[in-house]
This record gives structure tokens, sequence and C-alpha cells, in this order.
């Protein structure tokens, strides 16, 4: 089961040097965690509640080191969250409702559906 992890840093308040280096932070530490990226996602086949450990996790080692120097990651973050991808709508597409499948003609050993608008 694939779960996606979405973290959005604050690039309009805080230095965009600053905000960059953590984000290269994340993602190193996100996928030696074992999570891929998928364009702005970060994905891992885990289900939920371990997906969002392992998130938080490396997560809050990050801050733990942070804090060693006096600061916290966590201002930084506008936004965290996980989510299964099946539970998403891409709006590029039509609606779903506006597709239809039908059934044509058979090949011997192979379904045949046209898809229609």
């Amino acid at each position: 089961m694939r779960y996606d992890i979405m973290i959005n840093l604050d690039y309009e308040a805080y230095p965009y040097e600053q905000v960059k280096q953590l984000f290269r932070e994340l993602q190193q530490a996100m996928q030696e965690a074992g999570f891929v990226m998928d364009g702005r996602l970060f994905s891992i086949d885990l289900p939920p509640d371990k997906a969002q450990a392992l998130a938080r996790n490396v997560i809050s080692q990050i801050d733990e080191r942070y804090q060693q120097q006096g600061q916290s990651i966590y201002p930084l973050f506008r936004e965290c969250f996980g989510f299964e991808p099946e539970h998403t709508a891409n709006l590029l597409l039509p609606p779903t409702e506006d597709i239809n499948v039908e059934e044509l003609t058979a090949i011997e050993g192979i379904e045949i559906f046209e898809i229609k608008r």
C-alpha cells in the first residue's frame, strides 16, 4: 500500500536559502529512510500508521540537530500531511462520472475497452 507525505515549507516568511537547505536535508533523510521522491511527494510502500511514524521520526531527528544550535525547524513548515494516493483527485483530468467504460468485442484472452468522454 503506497502512502504519500507532502511537506510544504514557508519560503515566503523565511530566507530562501535557509528553507532550501532544510528541504535538502529533509529530502536526503526521507530518502535514506526509504521514501522515494514522486514530484513533490515523498512516497513509500507502508501502511499509513508506519509511514506516518517513520516520517515523524525523520523530521524529529532533524529538529533535534537544529535544537542543539538553539533552533527548531517546525516554524519553517507551512504544512506537512500524509495521505493515501487513491483518495486524491487529479483535477487536470475530467471528472470520473464523465468517463464511460464499455466492453467491445473481445479478442480471445484479451478484454478490450473503449474510453469515451
